[in-house]
This record gives C-alpha cells, sequence and structure tokens, in this order.
C-alpha cells in the first residue's frame, strides 16, 4: 500500500516519512537560505536583539575589566586607592555581561559548553573583545556555536 501526499497534505518536518516518491517541493524541503540572502535576514528578531545586547555588553565587559586591571596595579602596586567603587560596578557589568550571554545561547541554541566558554571569555582580559567577534560572525552565519 503505497501512500499518496496531495498539495492539501502539510508535513511539519523534513525528513518524514523516507519511503514516499514526491515530485513536489514542500516548504519543508525549501533550504534555509539562498546565497542572495543577507546573513542578518535569517536570524530570527529575538536573535538579532539578543546579539546587538551581547555585543554592546560584551565590549562594555571588556573595558571595565581592562579598568579594573589597571585599578588593581594602582592599588597593591603603587598604594593609591583611586576608584574604590570600581570592583562593585565591574561586578555588576559582568553579572549582566554572563545573563545577556545565556539569554543569547538559549535563543541561538549554543551547545551548553559553548555558553560557558564565552560566558568564561569576559574573565580574561582583552579575550572578550575576540570572543564578541567571532561570536558575532558565528551567530550573523547563522552557525551554531
Amino acid at each position: 500500500m503505497k501512500i499518496m501526499m496531495t498539495q492539501n497534505s502539510l508535513r511539519t518536518t523534513a525528513r518524514w516519512p523516507h519511503s514516499l516518491n514526491r515530485t513536489t517541493v514542500v516548504p519543508a524541503d525549501l533550504p534555509a537560505s539562498s546565497p542572495a540572502t543577507p546573513a542578518h535576514s535569517r536570524m530570527t528578531p529575538k536573535v538579532a536583539t539578543a546579539l546587538q545586547r551581547f555585543k554592546i555588553l560584551s565590549i562594555a565587559e571588556s573595558i571595565a575589566l581592562i579598568i579594573l586591571v589597571v585599578l588593581i596595579v594602582l592599588k597593591y602596586g603603587f598604594d593609591k586607592d583611586v576608584f574604590p567603587l570600581w570592583p562593585q560596578i565591574h561586578g555588576l557589568i559582568f553579572f549582566v555581561y554572563f545573563l545577556l550571554t545565556l539569554d543569547l545561547g538559549f535563543k541561538a541554541r549554543w551547545k551548553p559548553l559553548s555558553t560557558l566558554l564565552v560566558i568564561l571569555s569576559g574573565i580574561i582580559p582583552l579575550v572578550s573583545f575576540w570572543a564578541e567577534r567571532i561570536v558575532a560572525r558565528k551567530v550573523n552565519a547563522g552557525e551554531r556555536l
């Protein structure tokens, strides 16, 4: 017994059933994008918004961490406590960076290890500049981290 698909029968997945011989292309079989389509238009609006927030805060976190390192060197190396409130401000910035990285990771469907590595990149000075560029490039290309 052979099952015939008609134009009125819609499938919900691209692979079911394997045994049918189709002559028409159904929407589930269309490629996700064509070469003429820009990469950023393939993103959902939620992912695009999360990426934009992540990029801004990633740069802010990098700058805040560099300032923190300079202040630590001034405090313990030269006995000058220039701005004693900065560690708390940096902690707040890092916490928001952590949350926005998780938000982008969930929306872009990253692997948990990749999400953790991006979060940890905010701990090492200057690395989050590099990580932000890689994340932006991969998310814009539609790749999964």
